[in-house]
């Protein structure tokens, strides 16, 4: 209950408040949360001795709560936001890219990770008319889960629950849509799949900065299912506070022998974009778990 009335303050802020007072507001949170959320902490300062442009890890380990915060106020202003204003806070990079893959008709996974605000570029897309869904995890508080779940659906962007229904994103993307997915954490509480083995679910090894690591297959899986394009896009927080949302080429899929390999070495090329962009914006990265453990 207090979860739920936090979150029900928390939202009166962001949508109350000039975006100065707002964002006082949650870097003075984020800078509590840093201090007291040690396991947290420390997560981060591992992840970053792996990524070659954090330069002072401690400050910028900072910075990334700070940033996540911020991306929670803004997330619950996007009640705000409809298909007549998006663009005051929103610019769209390349989008070219996109309206060519979503002619095409195969139905295209819009690949993103923990960068920025990953919650805002689905809303986006779904506001300025595609089709789409987004795979998310269930929130553990049912109320809050409520409440980010009506939130999307206001936009237009449906939600489908991580390990209950994923039969449902083959059947979006196989109908030409677009369906929004993580692809830098590894969740291994999916549930097996009708007709498809557990084994779909779990992670895949990869090399990201150099160093293996274990990145979520799904994305590599609904492409084998359904012959979906992988299309990234990375919604990345300007010093004004505005977002930029960058869109790449689709992968360049391989068809391979057989369906492990084929998941390993497309996984691998997923690894290879989201490491770009971790790179270039590593303090926008809210990752609160070692990715290299």
């Amino acid at each position: 209950m207090i979860e739920y009335i936090s979150y029900l303050f928390a939202r009166f802020i962001a949508v109350s408040c000039p975006d100065p007072i707002k964002y006082w507001i949650a870097l003075r949170v984020a800078n509590i949360y840093f201090i007291f959320n040690r396991s947290g902490r420390r997560a981060i300062l591992k992840n970053f001795n792996h990524i070659p442009s954090s330069k002072n890890k401690v400050q910028s380990s900072q910075e990334v709560f700070r940033n996540f915060s911020k991306y929670l106020a803004d997330f619950l202003f996007i009640s705000q936001l409809n298909k007549y204003n998006w663009d005051k806070w929103v610019k769209m990079v390349n989008r070219e890219y996109f309206d060519e893959a979503y002619r095409e008709g195969k139905g295209i996974i819009a690949l993103t990770a923990h960068i920025g605000n990953w919650e805002l570029g689905g809303i986006i897309l779904s506001l300025v008319g595609y089709p789409t869904s987004a795979i998310v995890l269930p929130q553990r508080n049912r109320a809050v889960n409520d409440i980010f779940f009506r939130q999307r659906r206001s936009k237009g962007l449906k939600s489908i629950f991580l390990g209950a229904n994923l039969r449902e994103s083959f059947k979006r993307l196989r109908a030409g849509e677009v369906v929004a997915i993580l692809g830098d954490r590894n969740f291994r509480a999916l549930k097996t799949i009708k007709n498809k083995s557990s084994d779909d679910v779990n992670g895949v090894e990869v090399e990201l900065f150099g160093k293996k690591a274990y990145l979520p297959k799904g994305p590599a899986v609904l492409a084998y299912w359904t012959q979906a394009l992988i299309l990234p896009g990375f919604t990345i927080r300007g010093k004004d506070n505005k977002y930029t949302l960058h869109f790449e080429r689709p992968i360049q899929i391989e068809r391979c022998e057989n369906k492990e390999e084929f998941i390993k070495v497309n996984t691998q090329k997923i690894a290879t974009v989201i490491e770009k962009y971790v790179n270039l914006h590593p303090e926008q990265w809210c990752v609160f778990e070692e990715i290299w453990k």
